[in-house]
């Protein structure tokens, strides 16, 4: 019975000290009839939209609730919470009072300038950068492109949503990747001036070294250095040219027929290694084989496919997304006999050098080609593997095999 008594004074003793910790909440719900960015004692900032009620859990007390619409109107009060209750906060932005006596009315500072863009961007923090990037503990730029004209002001307002945090800004001359603006550390920005120095396209990059996402609204206004620049175009769009790369420089290799390799030594088969860039967009290889050394050397001489697909795409003027290129433009060089070549990857290197068993990509692949001209999408970034290998079991073979890669590269143009 003893034993029960204390048991009951102990629980008793332990709701008691913790009560005060767990129940000294309660929440306040707000609507506005305006648009409006509230604020909680001057960290917690939440855009909130008219008419739709929002809801904050907050610790027992006063707290003190500021607003702003986008007539710049203010809304102040002190409110109180209490434990496990709910208040409703009303937030009314008056119109000033009408005075009788005749006052100067007061210009807007912003009424000459005109609304470029209004942005609500989301930044990864460095936690979700590091899932992708172990060595860089800076979050990536968001990018936006705009085009200027000499002389333009540019005004920056921008707010961090979160609480906590800081975002930085930079603004880069293109395509020089001059900068012409930053700021580091950023809270908040309240029309910001910066200068435009001349006419041009201009890169604006928003970033946050936090370690969780950040949120940011951020509105762009410029003014024209005179009338007519109020129909300047700040429009910019991203448009694409092509290049041929050199993967694999024209190469001539000889194999052994089988039983040479096995009797007299050499060997009929080779590997090559071609390294494919992330920004490559297609590439391919051509390979022509024959017994005859002299069709094989003649083909070094008059034939490249690099030239081919450097040629096409310079006079073809390609910008678009994607790329079209003939079957006539990339019509392999003559051979004559027979030859495989195998597309592999680096765990059937070996299989396939001691002629064992191995696994190979189908697209990549030819096998029994006298000539051919072959087309592979995919594998970027990666080092892919060309295994030659000659057939005939009698007869030595020559080969030329060359590859080359297509290079999309992004550029940015006024738009029309």
């Amino acid at each position: 019975m003893t034993r029960c008594l204390k048991l009951n004074s102990i629980i008793k003793l332990f709701f008691f000290l913790i009560t005060p910790y767990c129940f000294t909440q309660g929440s306040l719900l707000v609507v506005s009839k305006d648009s409006c960015l509230l604020t909680i004692d001057g960290e917690i900032s939440q855009k909130i939209s008219p008419n739709k009620p929002q809801k904050f859990d907050l610790s027992e007390g006063e707290h003190l609730i500021q607003a702003k619409n986008s007539n710049q109107a203010l809304f102040n009060e002190i409110v109180t919470i209490e434990t496990n209750k709910q208040k409703v906060l009303s937030v009314n932005f008056s119109e000033p009072k009408k005075q009788e006596t005749k006052t100067t009315p007061v210009e807007n500072p912003l009424q000459d300038f005109l609304l470029v863009s209004d942005l609500q961007i989301d930044l990864s923090g460095a936690v979700n950068e590091l899932i992708f990037d172990d060595y860089n503990h800076y979050s990536a730029y968001k990018e936006f492109y705009y085009a200027f004209d000499q002389g333009d002001e540019i005004r920056l307002d921008a707010i961090l949503l979160n609480k906590k945090g800081s975002f930085d800004i930079r603004l880069t001359k293109y395509p020089e990747f001059k900068e012409t603006y930053v700021k580091k550390n950023l809270v908040r920005l309240d029309s910001h001036p910066i200068q435009i120095p001349e006419k041009s396209i201009y890169i604006l990059q928003v970033a946050t070294n936090s370690i969780f996402d950040k949120q940011i609204d951020m509105t762009i206004r410029r003014k024209p250095n005179n009338p007519s620049g109020k129909s300047f175009n700040t429009s910019v769009v991203k448009k694409y040219k092509y290049e041929a790369v050199k993967l694999l420089e024209p190469s001539y290799h000889y194999l052994n027929s089988t039983s040479n390799e096995d009797l007299l030594g050499g060997q009929c088969r080779t590997l090559l290694a071609v390294n494919v860039p992330k920004d490559i967009v297609e590439w391919y290889y051509t390979v022509s084989a024959s017994r005859d050394k002299g069709i094989i050397q003649k083909n070094m001489k008059t034939f490249s496919l690099f030239g081919r697909l450097a040629g096409f795409l310079a006079k073809s003027n390609v910008v678009t997304a994607s790329i079209m290129i003939g079957a006539n433009i990339i019509t392999p060089p003559p051979g004559s006999h027979n030859c495989n070549v195998y597309m592999l990857d680096y765990e059937n290197i070996s299989p396939f050098n001691h002629r064992q068993a191995f696994s190979y990509t189908i697209q990549g692949t030819r096998e029994k080609v006298k000539s051919s001209t072959v087309k592979i999408q995919g594998y970027k970034g990666m080092q892919c593997y060309l295994g030659v290998d000659n057939p005939d079991s009698f007869n030595g073979l020559h080969v030329l095999i060359e590859a080359v890669g297509i290079k999309r590269n992004m550029y940015l143009d006024y738009a029309n």
